[in-house]
């Protein structure tokens, strides 16, 4: 898992996000491109809307660095 400050950019294909929890009163929201159904990134309520969580392998992502695990 890769974390990234919450300052994420839909740079294309705006009209493939769409915004999913997996079941009634889950905690965690995940960005999907329902193109290709990819998980892009996850938020919780843990991460105080600071951060989002990318797995790696899922998606490639265009930004700097990521953070630290914020419980590490």
């Amino acid at each position: 898992m890769l974390y990234f400050e919450n300052d994420l950019e839909v740079a294309r294909g705006r009209e493939h996000l769409r915004f999913f929890q997996l079941r009634h009163g889950a905690r965690s929201t995940r960005a999907v491109a329902t193109c290709c159904h990819t998980t892009l990134a996850v938020d919780h309520p843990a991460y105080r809307e600071n951060i989002v969580m990318v797995t790696a392998d899922a998606a490639r992502v265009a930004s700097s660095e990521p953070l630290p695990e914020p419980w590490a």
